[in-house]
Protein backbone atom coordinates (compact mmCIF):
# COMPACT_ATOMS: atom_id res chain seq x y z
CA UNK A 1 0.00 0.00 0.00
CA UNK A 2 1.21 3.52 -0.75
CA UNK A 3 2.25 5.76 2.12
CA UNK A 4 -0.48 8.20 1.17
CA UNK A 5 -3.33 8.08 3.70
CA UNK A 6 -6.33 10.19 2.72
CA UNK A 7 -9.93 9.80 3.86
CA UNK A 8 -11.84 7.97 6.54
CA UNK A 9 -13.23 9.27 9.81
CA UNK A 10 -11.73 12.43 11.30
CA UNK A 11 -8.63 11.70 13.39
CA UNK A 12 -8.47 12.48 17.10
CA UNK A 13 -5.19 13.79 18.49
CA UNK A 14 -5.06 12.68 22.16
CA UNK A 15 -2.65 15.53 22.93
CA UNK A 16 -5.03 18.24 21.66
CA UNK A 17 -6.18 20.81 24.21
CA UNK A 18 -9.01 23.22 23.30
CA UNK A 19 -8.19 26.92 23.61
CA UNK A 20 -9.04 28.56 26.90
CA UNK A 21 -12.20 30.63 26.67
CA UNK A 22 -13.20 29.31 23.26
CA UNK A 23 -16.87 29.40 22.28
CA UNK A 24 -18.83 26.16 22.57
CA UNK A 25 -19.96 24.29 19.47
CA UNK A 26 -23.55 25.50 19.78
CA UNK A 27 -22.36 29.09 19.60
CA UNK A 28 -19.94 28.39 16.76
CA UNK A 29 -22.66 26.78 14.66
CA UNK A 30 -25.35 29.29 15.66
CA UNK A 31 -27.54 26.66 17.31
CA UNK A 32 -30.28 28.51 19.26
CA UNK A 33 -29.96 27.59 22.94
CA UNK A 34 -33.68 27.35 23.69
CA UNK A 35 -34.44 25.24 20.61
CA UNK A 36 -31.50 22.82 20.48
CA UNK A 37 -30.51 19.59 22.21
CA UNK A 38 -27.23 17.71 21.80
CA UNK A 39 -27.10 13.92 21.45
CA UNK A 40 -24.57 11.18 20.95
CA UNK A 41 -25.65 10.39 17.37
CA UNK A 42 -28.14 11.73 14.82
CA UNK A 43 -30.32 8.62 15.01
CA UNK A 44 -30.71 9.31 18.75
CA UNK A 45 -31.83 12.84 17.92
CA UNK A 46 -34.48 11.39 15.58
CA UNK A 47 -35.64 8.96 18.25
CA UNK A 48 -35.97 11.82 20.72
CA UNK A 49 -37.92 13.80 18.09
CA UNK A 50 -40.27 10.85 17.62
CA UNK A 51 -40.88 10.52 21.35
CA UNK A 52 -41.13 14.26 22.04
CA UNK A 53 -42.96 15.64 18.99
CA UNK A 54 -44.89 12.50 17.99
CA UNK A 55 -45.52 12.76 14.22
CA UNK A 56 -49.29 12.32 13.79
CA UNK A 57 -49.00 9.99 10.80
CA UNK A 58 -46.50 8.03 8.74
CA UNK A 59 -43.15 9.72 8.08
CA UNK A 60 -42.15 9.94 4.41
CA UNK A 61 -38.48 9.11 3.79
CA UNK A 62 -36.53 9.47 0.54
CA UNK A 63 -35.93 6.14 -1.16
CA UNK A 64 -32.23 6.97 -1.21
CA UNK A 65 -31.08 6.89 2.38
CA UNK A 66 -28.93 4.83 4.74
CA UNK A 67 -30.17 2.21 7.15
CA UNK A 68 -29.59 4.49 10.12
CA UNK A 69 -32.27 6.86 8.76
CA UNK A 70 -34.86 4.10 9.04
CA UNK A 71 -33.52 2.62 12.29
CA UNK A 72 -35.15 4.99 14.82
CA UNK A 73 -38.59 4.69 13.17
CA UNK A 74 -38.42 0.90 13.10
CA UNK A 75 -37.12 0.88 16.67
CA UNK A 76 -40.00 3.08 17.88
CA UNK A 77 -42.67 1.31 15.84
CA UNK A 78 -43.48 4.47 13.88
CA UNK A 79 -44.89 3.87 10.37
CA UNK A 80 -42.88 5.20 7.46
CA UNK A 81 -43.00 5.07 3.67
CA UNK A 82 -40.51 5.89 0.94
CA UNK A 83 -40.93 8.54 -1.72
CA UNK A 84 -39.09 8.17 -5.04
CA UNK A 85 -36.03 10.14 -6.12
CA UNK A 86 -34.45 10.31 -9.56
CA UNK A 87 -30.89 9.54 -10.63
CA UNK A 88 -29.76 12.98 -9.44
CA UNK A 89 -31.44 12.33 -6.05
CA UNK A 90 -34.15 14.91 -6.73
CA UNK A 91 -37.46 13.91 -5.12
CA UNK A 92 -40.48 13.11 -7.25
CA UNK A 93 -42.72 15.95 -6.07
CA UNK A 94 -45.73 14.61 -7.94
CA UNK A 95 -45.53 11.31 -6.09
CA UNK A 96 -44.98 13.15 -2.82
CA UNK A 97 -48.11 15.26 -3.28
CA UNK A 98 -50.11 12.05 -3.66
CA UNK A 99 -48.58 10.62 -0.47
CA UNK A 100 -48.83 13.55 1.94
CA UNK A 101 -52.56 13.25 2.67
CA UNK A 102 -51.93 10.64 5.34
CA UNK A 103 -48.39 11.72 6.25
CA UNK A 104 -47.31 13.12 9.60
CA UNK A 105 -43.97 14.51 8.41
CA UNK A 106 -41.43 14.43 5.59
CA UNK A 107 -37.74 13.80 6.12
CA UNK A 108 -35.66 15.74 3.58
CA UNK A 109 -31.95 14.95 3.13
CA UNK A 110 -29.42 17.60 2.15
CA UNK A 111 -27.25 15.12 0.24
CA UNK A 112 -23.49 15.69 0.52
CA UNK A 113 -24.08 19.19 1.89
CA UNK A 114 -26.18 20.40 -1.06
CA UNK A 115 -29.70 21.77 -0.52
CA UNK A 116 -32.81 19.68 -0.91
CA UNK A 117 -35.28 21.28 -3.36
CA UNK A 118 -37.13 24.19 -1.72
CA UNK A 119 -40.45 22.81 -3.00
CA UNK A 120 -40.17 20.09 -0.35
CA UNK A 121 -40.87 22.71 2.30
CA UNK A 122 -44.06 23.98 0.68
CA UNK A 123 -46.16 20.83 0.54
CA UNK A 124 -48.13 21.60 3.70
CA UNK A 125 -46.53 18.81 5.76
CA UNK A 126 -43.93 19.47 8.50
CA UNK A 127 -40.36 18.72 7.41
CA UNK A 128 -37.52 17.18 9.39
CA UNK A 129 -34.34 18.42 7.72
CA UNK A 130 -31.59 15.80 7.65
CA UNK A 131 -28.47 17.97 7.67
CA UNK A 132 -26.17 15.14 8.76
CA UNK A 133 -23.98 15.87 5.74
CA UNK A 134 -24.65 19.62 5.85
CA UNK A 135 -23.62 20.68 9.35
CA UNK A 136 -21.34 23.45 8.05
CA UNK A 137 -23.93 24.71 5.55
CA UNK A 138 -26.02 26.75 8.04
CA UNK A 139 -28.69 27.81 5.55
CA UNK A 140 -29.54 24.14 5.07
CA UNK A 141 -30.97 23.70 8.55
CA UNK A 142 -33.33 26.63 8.80
CA UNK A 143 -36.34 25.87 6.57
CA UNK A 144 -37.96 22.86 8.20
CA UNK A 145 -39.91 22.52 11.42
CA UNK A 146 -36.99 20.51 12.80
CA UNK A 147 -33.41 19.73 11.74
CA UNK A 148 -30.78 17.20 12.73
CA UNK A 149 -27.03 17.25 12.18
CA UNK A 150 -24.08 15.00 12.98
CA UNK A 151 -21.04 16.64 14.58
CA UNK A 152 -18.93 13.49 14.53
CA UNK A 153 -19.10 13.44 10.73
CA UNK A 154 -17.24 16.76 10.53
CA UNK A 155 -15.18 17.14 13.69
CA UNK A 156 -12.52 15.17 15.61
CA UNK A 157 -14.88 13.71 18.22
CA UNK A 158 -16.25 10.18 18.71
CA UNK A 159 -19.84 11.33 19.18
CA UNK A 160 -22.09 14.35 18.77
CA UNK A 161 -25.30 15.37 17.04
CA UNK A 162 -28.02 17.98 17.42
CA UNK A 163 -31.75 18.48 17.02
CA UNK A 164 -33.15 21.96 16.32
CA UNK A 165 -36.85 22.76 16.59
CA UNK A 166 -38.62 25.85 15.28
CA UNK A 167 -40.29 26.38 18.65
CA UNK A 168 -38.53 26.37 22.06
CA UNK A 169 -38.44 23.04 23.86
CA UNK A 170 -36.73 21.56 26.88
CA UNK A 171 -34.77 18.33 26.55
CA UNK A 172 -34.82 16.16 29.67
CA UNK A 173 -31.50 15.24 31.30
CA UNK A 174 -29.98 12.30 29.43
CA UNK A 175 -27.06 10.05 30.39
CA UNK A 176 -23.93 10.76 28.29
CA UNK A 177 -22.47 8.21 25.93
CA UNK A 178 -19.46 6.69 27.70
CA UNK A 179 -17.64 3.38 27.39
CA UNK A 180 -18.73 0.61 25.03
CA UNK A 181 -19.23 1.73 21.44
CA UNK A 182 -18.27 5.31 22.33
CA UNK A 183 -14.97 4.08 23.73
CA UNK A 184 -14.21 2.03 20.62
CA UNK A 185 -14.96 5.04 18.44
CA UNK A 186 -12.58 7.17 20.49
CA UNK A 187 -9.89 4.50 20.39
CA UNK A 188 -10.26 3.94 16.65
CA UNK A 189 -9.97 7.63 15.82
CA UNK A 190 -6.91 8.02 18.04
CA UNK A 191 -5.34 4.98 16.36
CA UNK A 192 -6.07 6.60 13.01
CA UNK A 193 -4.30 9.78 14.12
CA UNK A 194 -1.26 7.86 15.33
CA UNK A 195 -1.03 5.85 12.10
CA UNK A 196 -1.06 9.03 10.01
CA UNK A 197 1.44 10.70 12.31
CA UNK A 198 3.86 7.78 11.90
CA UNK A 199 3.12 7.25 8.22
CA UNK A 200 2.08 3.67 8.96
CA UNK A 201 -0.26 2.66 6.14
CA UNK A 202 -0.95 -0.81 7.55
CA UNK A 203 -2.01 0.62 10.93
CA UNK A 204 -4.12 3.22 9.07
CA UNK A 205 -5.98 0.45 7.24
CA UNK A 206 -6.51 -1.47 10.49
CA UNK A 207 -7.94 1.63 12.20
CA UNK A 208 -10.30 2.25 9.28
CA UNK A 209 -11.55 -1.33 9.46
CA UNK A 210 -12.03 -1.03 13.24
CA UNK A 211 -14.10 2.12 12.78
CA UNK A 212 -16.14 0.52 10.00
CA UNK A 213 -16.95 -2.25 12.46
CA UNK A 214 -18.26 0.25 15.00
CA UNK A 215 -20.61 1.64 12.34
CA UNK A 216 -21.90 -1.88 11.74
CA UNK A 217 -22.53 -2.19 15.49
CA UNK A 218 -24.51 1.06 15.48
CA UNK A 219 -26.74 -0.34 12.73
CA UNK A 220 -27.89 -3.18 14.99
CA UNK A 221 -27.87 -1.56 18.44
CA UNK A 222 -31.18 -0.30 19.91
CA UNK A 223 -31.64 3.45 19.44
CA UNK A 224 -31.69 5.03 22.89
CA UNK A 225 -31.07 8.78 23.25
CA UNK A 226 -27.88 9.79 25.05
CA UNK A 227 -26.46 13.23 25.63
CA UNK A 228 -23.34 14.22 23.74
CA UNK A 229 -20.36 13.23 25.88
CA UNK A 230 -18.74 15.98 27.99
CA UNK A 231 -15.35 15.13 26.44
CA UNK A 232 -16.62 15.76 22.93
CA UNK A 233 -18.28 19.00 23.94
CA UNK A 234 -15.04 20.18 25.56
CA UNK A 235 -12.93 19.16 22.55
CA UNK A 236 -15.01 21.33 20.22
CA UNK A 237 -14.65 24.56 22.17
CA UNK A 238 -13.06 27.21 19.98
CA UNK A 239 -13.10 24.95 16.93
CA UNK A 240 -12.06 26.77 13.74
CA UNK A 241 -15.39 26.21 12.02
CA UNK A 242 -15.01 28.92 9.39
CA UNK A 243 -11.54 27.70 8.40
CA UNK A 244 -12.81 24.13 8.12
CA UNK A 245 -15.70 25.21 5.93
CA UNK A 246 -13.42 27.25 3.66
CA UNK A 247 -10.98 24.34 3.32
CA UNK A 248 -13.75 21.95 2.31
CA UNK A 249 -14.98 24.36 -0.35
CA UNK A 250 -11.44 24.87 -1.72
CA UNK A 251 -10.72 21.15 -1.80
CA UNK A 252 -14.00 20.33 -3.52
CA UNK A 253 -13.42 22.91 -6.24
CA UNK A 254 -9.78 21.87 -6.69
CA UNK A 255 -10.68 18.19 -7.05
CA UNK A 256 -13.69 18.87 -9.28
CA UNK A 257 -11.59 21.01 -11.61
CA UNK A 258 -8.80 18.42 -11.73
CA UNK A 259 -11.26 15.69 -12.70
CA UNK A 260 -12.98 17.63 -15.48
CA UNK A 261 -11.04 15.83 -18.24
CA UNK A 262 -12.03 12.47 -16.76
CA UNK A 263 -15.67 13.52 -16.45
CA UNK A 264 -15.62 14.75 -20.07
CA UNK A 265 -14.35 11.43 -21.47
CA UNK A 266 -17.35 9.08 -22.04
CA UNK A 267 -15.02 6.09 -22.22
CA UNK A 268 -14.04 6.58 -18.59
CA UNK A 269 -17.56 5.96 -17.29
CA UNK A 270 -17.22 8.54 -14.50
CA UNK A 271 -19.25 11.65 -13.81
CA UNK A 272 -20.09 13.85 -10.82
CA UNK A 273 -23.27 13.13 -8.89
CA UNK A 274 -23.04 16.47 -7.10
CA UNK A 275 -22.69 19.74 -9.02
CA UNK A 276 -20.21 22.57 -8.82
CA UNK A 277 -20.45 24.58 -5.62
CA UNK A 278 -23.00 27.31 -5.16
CA UNK A 279 -22.69 30.04 -2.49
CA UNK A 280 -23.16 28.84 1.07
CA UNK A 281 -22.73 25.12 0.35
CA UNK A 282 -20.06 23.39 2.41
CA UNK A 283 -19.63 19.91 0.92
CA UNK A 284 -19.31 16.66 2.81
CA UNK A 285 -17.44 15.04 -0.08
CA UNK A 286 -17.31 14.91 -3.87
CA UNK A 287 -19.80 12.22 -4.89
CA UNK A 288 -19.15 10.60 -8.26
CA UNK A 289 -20.89 7.92 -10.32
CA UNK A 290 -18.69 5.16 -11.70
CA UNK A 291 -19.73 2.29 -13.94
CA UNK A 292 -17.11 0.21 -12.10
CA UNK A 293 -17.61 1.60 -8.63
CA UNK A 294 -16.28 -1.31 -6.59
CA UNK A 295 -13.18 -1.70 -8.73
CA UNK A 296 -12.50 2.04 -8.52
CA UNK A 297 -12.90 1.97 -4.76
CA UNK A 298 -10.46 -0.94 -4.44
CA UNK A 299 -8.01 0.84 -6.73
CA UNK A 300 -8.12 3.97 -4.59
CA UNK A 301 -7.75 1.96 -1.37
CA UNK A 302 -4.63 0.32 -2.80
CA UNK A 303 -3.19 3.79 -3.24
CA UNK A 304 -4.00 4.89 0.30
CA UNK A 305 -7.23 6.77 -0.47
CA UNK A 306 -10.35 5.78 1.45
CA UNK A 307 -13.53 6.51 -0.52
CA UNK A 308 -16.94 5.70 0.93
CA UNK A 309 -20.19 4.37 -0.52
CA UNK A 310 -23.11 6.58 0.54
CA UNK A 311 -25.09 4.53 1.20
CA UNK A 312 -26.03 0.91 1.69
CA UNK A 313 -29.79 1.15 1.13
CA UNK A 314 -32.30 -0.23 3.63
CA UNK A 315 -33.47 -3.75 2.90
CA UNK A 316 -37.08 -2.64 2.42
CA UNK A 317 -36.32 -0.21 -0.41
CA UNK A 318 -37.78 -2.26 -3.26
CA UNK A 319 -35.69 -2.62 -6.40
CA UNK A 320 -38.87 -2.85 -8.46
CA UNK A 321 -40.53 0.24 -6.95
CA UNK A 322 -37.38 2.39 -6.77
CA UNK A 323 -35.07 1.41 -9.65
CA UNK A 324 -33.38 4.83 -9.79
CA UNK A 325 -32.29 4.56 -6.15
CA UNK A 326 -30.64 1.23 -6.84
CA UNK A 327 -29.09 2.57 -10.04
CA UNK A 328 -27.41 5.35 -8.05
CA UNK A 329 -26.40 3.03 -5.25
CA UNK A 330 -24.59 0.67 -7.66
CA UNK A 331 -22.44 3.54 -8.98
CA UNK A 332 -21.92 6.14 -6.27
CA UNK A 333 -18.64 6.76 -4.45
CA UNK A 334 -17.70 9.71 -2.24
CA UNK A 335 -14.19 11.13 -2.64
CA UNK A 336 -12.66 12.86 0.44
CA UNK A 337 -12.35 16.67 0.42
CA UNK A 338 -12.34 17.48 4.12
CA UNK A 339 -10.35 20.13 5.95
CA UNK A 340 -7.43 17.83 6.83
CA UNK A 341 -6.20 18.15 3.26
CA UNK A 342 -4.93 20.73 0.81
CA UNK A 343 -4.32 21.22 -2.89
CA UNK A 344 -1.48 18.69 -3.07
CA UNK A 345 -3.67 16.00 -1.52
CA UNK A 346 -6.48 16.74 -3.96
CA UNK A 347 -3.98 16.44 -6.81
CA UNK A 348 -3.04 12.98 -5.49
CA UNK A 349 -6.68 11.92 -5.35
CA UNK A 350 -7.30 13.23 -8.89
CA UNK A 351 -4.21 11.45 -10.21
CA UNK A 352 -5.30 8.18 -8.61
CA UNK A 353 -8.79 8.48 -10.11
CA UNK A 354 -7.38 9.37 -13.53
CA UNK A 355 -5.06 6.33 -13.41
CA UNK A 356 -8.02 3.97 -13.09
CA UNK A 357 -8.98 2.43 -16.43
Amino acid sequence: MAAMMIGGEIHIDPAYAPPAGGADIAGLLDLPADRTALFGAARQAVRFWIDRFKPPGAVLLPAYCCRSVVQPYADAGVPYSYYPVDRSLRPDLGALRDMIREAGAIQAIHYFGFPAPPDLFGLGTPVLEDAVQAVLSPDLRRSGAWAIGSLRKFFPVPDGAFLIAREPFAAPPLPPAIGGLYGRKLYGRMRLHEAVRRGDAAAWAEALDLLAGTEDELETAPVRPHAMSPGSQAALRGCAVEDMAAARRRNYTTLFDALRPVFADPARGLRPLTPELSPGVVPYGLAVLSERRDALRAHLRSRGIYAVVHWELPDDVSREAFPDSWWVYARTLTLPVDHRYGAADMAEVAAAVAAFR
